[in-house]
C-alpha cells in the first residue's frame, strides 16, 4: 500500500505603473496589476490500499488570476499652516478561478495512474469570474501638524449583485488631534497626547453566481450502499442545480463602524498608552440560511438582520529599566469584544455552524453567539424551573440526557498578552504569555478518550463500584430522592458520562494561559564584524507553544477550532491534531 500526494504551486505577480505630472502639485498615475496562482494537485492510492483495494487517483489543476486597472489623480500642496492632499480615481478588478481535473478509479496495471488505465474516469471543471468597478475620492488636510482630517468616499458596482441594484456607496471620516502640540504642553509627566476618532460606512457584495439558477453538467453519480456510476448514462446527460436557493433580489451588505481612541506618553515616553473603543453594526448580511431538506436545498441566500460588535482595546508599553546598556521593556495588550445579534427578522434563532451529533453554534435575537447542545436531565421545582445542582439518573444509576439548551458563549470575556524583552549589548531575550478568559469549548477528543478508556482519569477506581455523587432519582410524583444505586462498572460510567450525545459533559470553560514564545538572540557589533566579510550577523534560538497553564480542558490545546480561525463556528474541537511545541535555531546574515 502506498499513498502519494503532491501539491505544486506556481505564483507570479507584479504591476506596471506610469506617472505623469503636467503641472506643479498635480500628478496622474496609471497602473496595471496582475496576480496569478496556479496549483497542480496529484494524489494516488495504490492497489491494495485498505478500503480502496482496486486503487485510484485524483489530479487537478487550479488557476486563479486577478487583473487590476487603476487610474489615480492627485493634487498635493502646502499653504501657510495647511497641508492639503486631494485624490480621485477609478479602479477595475477582475478575479477568475478555474479548477479542472479527473478522478480515475479501479486500476488495470498497478502503479500506472493514467486515464487510459482505469475502469472509470470522472472529469470535473469548476469556473467562476467576478468583476468590480469602483470610483473613489480622498481628501486629507493637516493644520500645523497637530490637527488632521481625512475624508474618503467610494462607490462600487459589483457583478455578483442584481443588475440595477449592484451599486453601493461607502464614505468615511477620520479626525486626529495632537493636543500636547496644540497647547504646547511641556511637562516631565505628560510627554505626548493624541485624540482620534473615525466614522466609516462600508458596503459589500457576495460570491459569484448566487442570483439565478446555474446548472452544472455532471459526470458521475453516487448513491447509498456503494452504488455509483458515470454520465452519460444510457445515452442521457445529467445536470445539477445549486445546493443553495438563489435570490435575484439580494442587496449589498452594509457595515457602519465608529471608533474613538487616545494615545498618551508619560515620563519622556517611558510609559505609553494606546486605548480604543469601537462599535460596529452590520446590516443586510448576505447569508446562506439553512432550510429543511424537504425543500430540495440545503440553504437559501438572503439578506438578514443586524449584528453589532462592541469592543475595547488597550496597549501599554513600559521602558522599565535603562542602565549601563541594559534594557528591560514590557508590552501589555488587553482586548474585549461582545457580538450581539440585534435583529433576526422573522427568525427565532440563527445557526452559524453545526456538527453531526446535534451540537450547534447559534444565537437568538438580543443574544451573543453561543454553543447549544444537550445537558444532563435535572430536577425541576413546582414552577417548572430547573434545579441546577440536582442531576437525575435512571434505574441503573447512570445519568441521562435532558433538553437542548445554551451551554455558554463561544467568545471569551477578554484576551490579553504580556511580552517582556531584555537586552544587553548584542544580546536580546524576549518571552510572551497569552491569557484567554471565559467562553466555552466542546471537545470530541475528550469524549473519545474517555468513552474508550484511554484517558488517565478513567483508570481511577476501575475495580470499585460507586454511586455517582450529588445525583437524584425522579420519584414520578413531582418529588426527588438522593441516588443510592451503584453504577455497574467504571467503564459504563465513562461510556455514558462522556457520550457524544450528551454535550454538557464534554463542554469546558475555555480559559487558559499559554507560554507562547521565548527567543534568545545575539548580534555581532561593528568591531566584531570587521574580522568577517558580513555587514550584519545574528544568531537566534526560539521556542514556541512551550506550556499551558490554568486550563480546565484535559488532553487538548484549547485553541483548537474545528471550523478554522476565520469562522464564526468557534467553540468546537473535533478530533483535531495535537498542538506542537517547536524549537528553532537561526542565523541571519547581511552582506
Amino acid at each position: 500500500m502506498k499513498i502519494k500526494e503532491q501539491l505544486i504551486p506556481k505564483d507570479f505577480f507584479g504591476n506596471v505603473a506610469f506617472t505623469y505630472k503636467p503641472i506643479d502639485h498635480f500628478s496622474m498615475l496609471g497602473r496595471v496589476g496582475y496576480d496569478t496562482y496556479n496549483t497542480k494537485y496529484f494524489r494516488n492510492n495504490h492497489k491494495g490500499t485498505i478500503g480502496l483495494l482496486d486503487g485510484n487517483y485524483r489530479q487537478s489543476t487550479t488557476s486563479r488570476n486577478e487583473v487590476t486597472l487603476d487610474y489615480l489623480a492627485t493634487y498635493d500642496n502646502s499653504f501657510e499652516h495647511f497641508d492639503v492632499t486631494l485624490r480621485g480615481g477609478v479602479q477595475w478588478n477582475q478575479q477568475t478561478n478555474d479548477v479542472i481535473g479527473n478522478i480515475g478509479t479501479t486500476l488495470t496495471i498497478p502503479e500506472l495512474f493514467d486515464p487510459g488505465n482505469v475502469e472509470s474516469n470522472v472529469p470535473f471543471n469548476n469556473y467562476s469570474q467576478t468583476r468590480i468597478f469602483g470610483a473613489f475620492g480622498d481628501f486629507t488636510m493637516t493644520y500645523k501638524k497637530w490637527l488632521s482630517l481625512n475624508a474618503t468616499a467610494r462607490n462600487d458596482w459589483s457583478s455578483t449583485l442584481p443588475e440595477g441594484a449592484n451599486s453601493y456607496f461607502y464614505p468615511s471620516v477620520a479626525l486626529s488631534f495632537v493636543f500636547t502640540d496644540a497647547f504646547k504642553i511641556d511637562s516631565n509627566i505628560l510627554s505626548y497626547g493624541k485624540l482620534r476618532g473615525n466614522w466609516a460606512n462600508v458596503g459589500g457584495d457576495t460570491s459569484a453566481y448566487q442570483l439565478d439558477y446555474l446548472y452544472y453538467p455532471q459526470s458521475s453519480w453516487y448513491g447509498q450502499f456503494s452504488t455509483s456510476g458515470t454520465f452519460p448514462f444510457d445515452g442521457q446527460l445529467a445536470f445539477s442545480g445549486p445546493n443553495s436557493l438563489p435570490n435575484a433580489t439580494l442587496k449589498p451588505e452594509n457595515q457602519l463602524s465608529k471608533e474613538i481612541g487616545v494615545e498618551l506618553g508619560f515620563f519622556k515616553n517611558r510609559l505609553t498608552l494606546d486605548a480604543t473603543y469601537y462599535k460596529t453594526s452590520t446590516t443586510d448580511q448576505i447569508i446562506a440560511l439553512s432550510t429543511p431538506a424537504s425543500t430540495g436545498y440545503s440553504s437559501a441566500w438572503t439578506n438578514l438582520g443586524e449584528i453589532s460588535n462592541t469592543g475595547f482595546e488597550l496597549q501599554l508599553g513600559i521602558k522599565l529599566i535603562r542602565a549601563k546598556g541594559f534594557k528591560w521593556d514590557l508590552n501589555y495588550n488587553f482586548t474585549t469584544n461582545e457580538t450581539i445579534i440585534e435583529d433576526l427578522g422573522d427568525l427565532d434563532t440563527y445557526t452559524m455552524a453545526s456538527t453531526y451529533n446535534g451540537l450547534t453554534v447559534a444565537a437568538g435575537q438580543g443574544e451573543s453567539i453561543g454553543l447549544y447542545g444537550n445537558r444532563f436531565a435535572r430536577a425541576v421545582d413546582e414552577n417548572g424551573n430547573t434545579i441546577e445542582d440536582q442531576i437525575l439518573v435512571g434505574s441503573t444509576g447512570l445519568r441521562y440526557e435532558g433538553n437542548t439548551e445554551r451551554l455558554g458563549d463561544i467568545m471569551p470575556d477578554f484576551t490579553m498578552g504580556l511580552t517582556s524583552v531584555f537586552s544587553y549589548k548584542g544580546w536580546r531575550l524576549s518571552t510572551t504569555f497569552d491569557w484567554k478568559e471565559g467562553g466555552v469549548l466542546y471537545s470530541q477528543t475528550v469524549s473519545n478518550l474517555r468513552t474508550s478508556g484511554l484517558a488517565a482519569e478513567t483508570a481511577v477506581d476501575r475495580e470499585t463500584l460507586f454511586v455517582d455523587p450529588n445525583t437524584f432519582v425522579d420519584n414520578g410524583d413531582g418529588t426527588y430522592s438522593e441516588n443510592t444505586t451503584p453504577i455497574p462498572s467504571v467503564q459504563s460510567y465513562w461510556s455514558n458520562y462522556s457520550a457524544a450525545r450528551i454535550h454538557e459533559s464534554n463542554t469546558f470553560d475555555a480559559t487558559y494561559i499559554k507560554w507562547r514564545e521565548i527567543a534568545l538572540s545575539y548580534s555581532l557589533n561593528k568591531k566584531q564584524l570587521e574580522k568577517i566579510p558580513f555587514n550584519a550577523l545574528r544568531f537566534s534560538l526560539q521556542g514556541r507553544n512551550l506550556a499551558l497553564f490554568n486550563t480546565s480542558i484535559p488532553h487538548i490545546d484549547p485553541e483548537t477550532n474545528l471550523f478554522g480561525s476565520s469562522s464564526n463556528g468557534g467553540g468546537i474541537e473535533y478530533n483535531g491534531l495535537p498542538s506542537t511545541s517547536s524549537i528553532g535555531f537561526g542565523v541571519n546574515v547581511k552582506f
